[in-house]
């Protein structure tokens, strides 16, 4: 299933109509968003969307509002937002007249992954069946079946279900293999390294992400995950030197702010021994990432993250700190859509 023939196709129509901004938005919205030019397509998008209404060109619309929700969702990670964007979205895209358009597909990748990025493990359960859901429309040689796949297996990550989820790769490979397409697709595999590095398999994670494609369309953002991902690896299998030498600079993360969250825990792990000067660096990191993670509506990373600045607070003896840390710990807890251990966390670090 080529789904990007009807852009090819719609491309020539603007073309002989005389629509070369609308042409122009088409030609580079998706390369924008991978390779992290979100400010450019801030200053067209809102334009270029209003022109396809204008023309009643409804699939178009679909393909311009998806996009801008990869752009603010998946590589910004700004839910908050988005979230009632993407239902809209959702909504629109399953209309009689535009529920044929393959990027109506793609808009349920959006919606789960706002509910990911929100609170992945309090939305699980949503996220699972909204996936399934489609994946039970379409077949492997769709390339909306790699990326729905994806968020399926997150979600079964974020449950807890690790080997589950590995069990629905190997299935993935089956399907795709059976289809004619190709298995080991990147964003599948860096679903799989994650399932095996929470699994203690760090030396299949290590093989699995040598495989890793990064020349798959992604663009920088898929550089700077496939590195921060082999940073992750080595931090749990004790390598913090590696690790160090693969983990970007901070100034880059806060850039690709989808990755924030895991630089942060290989940061954290890498600063086991680390004491001085070293921990306050790492401590006013933490404080900015987390400020940002929490206006962005990330709320689980932002809990999350706040742990690990806690803890940090403690290993400098700084009560003030953690106490506050402890307070917005509390705070973002009322964000969650789900408790999923956040309480116990919390209990943990006061005791």
């Amino acid at each position: 299933m080529d789904i990007w023939e009807w852009v090819f196709d719609q491309k020539e129509v603007l073309d002989e109509l005389g629509e070369e901004e609308l042409l122009s938005i088409m030609d580079n919205i998706s390369s924008d968003v991978v390779d992290g030019r979100h400010k450019r397509l801030d200053q067209y998008i809102d334009s270029g969307i209003q022109r396809a209404r204008e023309l009643g060109l409804g699939w178009v619309e679909v393909f311009l509002r998806h996009w801008r929700l990869q752009s603010y969702v998946l590589v910004r990670n700004k839910p908050k937002d988005m979230i009632k964007e993407a239902i809209s979205l959702l909504e629109f895209a399953h209309r009689p007249e535009n529920k044929n358009c393959p990027q109506s597909i793609c808009v349920v990748q959006d919606l789960a992954n706002c509910y990911a990025i929100f609170d992945g493990p309090g939305f699980f359960q949503e996220r699972l069946q909204v996936a399934k859901e489609n994946l039970d429309k379409i077949n492997a040689s769709w390339p909306c079946y790699i990326c729905i796949s994806a968020e399926y297996a997150t979600a079964l990550i974020d449950a807890g279900r690790y080997q589950e989820c590995i069990d629905f790769l190997n299935n993935c490979d089956n399907e795709l293999v059976k289809s004619g397409e190709e298995k080991d697709r990147s964003e599948l595999l860096f679903v799989r390294v994650q399932a095996l590095v929470l699994m203690g398999e760090y030396g299949k994670a290590r093989d699995q992400v040598k495989r890793v494609d990064t020349d798959d369309g992604g663009g920088s953002n898929f550089v700077t995950r496939k590195s921060v991902l082999k940073a992750l690896i080595a931090a749990y299998d004790g390598c913090y030197d590696e690790a160090e030498k693969c983990l970007p600079e901070f100034k880059k993360i806060k850039v690709f702010s989808s990755e924030m969250a895991r630089w942060a825990k290989v940061k954290f792990m890498i600063a086991s021994e680390a004491d001085g000067a070293a921990l306050t660096a790492l401590i006013n990191q933490f404080k900015q990432i987390v400020i940002d993670m929490e206006d962005r509506g990330v709320y689980r990373d932002t809990f999350n993250t706040l742990g690990l600045l806690a803890e940090l607070y403690a290993r400098v003896s700084d009560s003030e700190g953690l106490e506050q840390t402890i307070e917005s710990m509390v705070r973002v807890k009322s964000f969650l859509n789900k408790d999923a251990g956040a309480e116990n966390r919390i209990l943990e670090l006061t005791q």
